[in-house]
């Protein structure tokens, strides 16, 4: 992914070079489509499109725009053709079909899931403010520390099989089970409210970082918690824009800026911000990307006006006539 996105900062040129990046970018977006998972097609092409727009003439917005749109409506299609021809998940289509005719889409792991934090809200007016408390509802860490699997699903069909073994094999042996009861335990205490699984864990899972923020910290929290990356994000496009004339320095901001949205935007469905696999490759990059700017930027003693900004006035005093 990361070489995509470099892959896409760099696709200017002339000649065959232009012609050898774009072979090489269309070869990655196929290996990526091919290999990962179709859930996160929607990260892939949300952040395609937004490193795309990184390099926009704003005299050409309108043009370039026009063009990304056509391509991006010609890659829909043909990913949609390729799903038909040859996704193993096209059953988890007609079981999503099947709830929909059967009414259960509000029952689907990831509607549910919404729903019970909207209802802890309601019954319990102060946890939109500040949450349930970690550990407690929908984040990641909230299904290891309790035995809920058999009782959240309407049944023990494609949906529980797929998502059973869904827990931390690094911490196997380290804690025990909890035997407590899980505060979002209450929400499937009636059969007809348990989760109607489909054959998805990225669906039929209720847990992702962005209800399990809403969730357990509340809105407070989790605008304290994304605000960070709003914060990060608004450095790293400074740096981009006042990187133009260090390719190498660019390309790694658009690399660092790509992987975040990729990362935000998979977490509205998994959990992402809580994975260190995703998250520890991210926040190296950021530093990375924001301290070799600093750097690169510091000012030197040719260049006055830089100079004084930085430093001040460091003319002569003038000698007193005493």
């Amino acid at each position: 992914m990361l070489g995509l996105y470099r892959l896409l900062d760099m696709r200017a040129g002339t000649g065959r070079m232009r012609f050898l990046r774009l072979l090489a970018l269309t070869g990655g977006l196929v290996l990526v489509l091919t290999i990962d998972n179709k859930a996160s097609w929607a990260g892939v092409a949300i952040a395609m499109f937004f490193v795309l727009s990184l390099r926009l003439d704003r005299r050409a917005v309108i043009v370039r725009h026009a063009r990304l749109v056509v391509v991006s409506g010609l890659a829909i299609v043909f990913i949609i053709v390729g799903v038909q021809k040859l996704s193993p998940s096209l059953d988890k289509f007609a079981r999503l079909a099947e709830a929909w005719e059967a009414g259960e889409i509000r029952n689907i792991g990831k509607v549910k899931a919404t729903r019970d934090v909207l209802a802890s809200w309601q019954k319990h007016p102060h946890m939109a403010l500040l949450g349930s408390g970690p550990a407690t509802f929908y984040s990641r860490s909230g299904r290891q520390f309790y035995d809920w699997m058999g009782t959240a699903y309407r049944t023990t069909r494609e949906g529980y099989l797929a998502v059973r073994h869904r827990r931390s094999a690094a911490t196997e042996g380290v804690y025990a089970v909890s035997s407590a009861a899980a505060f979002y335990l209450q929400f499937y205490r009636d059969e007809s409210a348990k989760i109607f699984p489909i054959g998805s864990g990225q669906t039929d899972l209720p847990f992702c970082s962005s209800l399990g923020l809403l969730g357990e910290t509340g809105l407070i929290g989790t605008i304290l918690y994304l605000s960070l990356y709003l914060m990060v994000g608004r450095h790293l496009l400074r740096a981009y824009r006042i990187s133009e004339s260090d390719e190498n320095r660019r390309t790694f901001i658009a690399c660092t800026l790509g992987f975040m949205v990729y990362t935000l935007i998979n977490s509205t469905y998994n959990s992402w911000l809580e994975t260190t696999r995703m998250t520890t490759m991210l926040w190296t990059m950021i530093p990375l990307s924001l301290k070799y700017c600093a750097a690169t930027e510091r000012p030197t003693v040719d260049d006055d006006t830089t100079f004084e900004k930085s430093y001040g006035d460091v003319s002569p005093v003038p000698e007193s006539r005493g």
